[in-house]
């Protein structure tokens, strides 16, 4: 597997699948009243799905809230994020594992 994956655009089923998911998380965490989840809900919408802008968004939740959105995440998009991340020997990878 080569870096250049990592950079690869991915569909925009499984690019919204994470966008929303994420926005899910920050909502919950924050409270859908707080102005830093109001903050991080504008600038992730305006996030389009060029090249490796999908792992942009995820680079914006801490470690627990990996773990979340990796158990949000349906197998597919799992499988996608996952492959990125061990293109650049990434050891976030563990929170995109999924079952054979």
């Amino acid at each position: 597997m080569t870096e250049e994956l990592y950079y690869e655009t991915p569909s925009d089923v499984v690019f919204e699948e994470v966008k929303r998911e994420t926005l899910k998380i920050f909502k919950e965490i924050t409270g859908q009243d707080s102005s830093y989840y109001e903050n991080k809900k504008n600038e992730i919408e305006k996030i389009n799905n060029i090249k490796d802008n999908i792992m942009f968004i995820i680079t914006k939740l801490s470690w627990n809230n990996l773990e979340k959105l990796g158990n949000a995440l349906t197998k597919q998009t799992k499988e996608e994020i996952r492959k990125r991340l061990e293109s650049v020997n990434a050891y976030e990878m563990i929170y995109f594992k999924t079952k054979k």
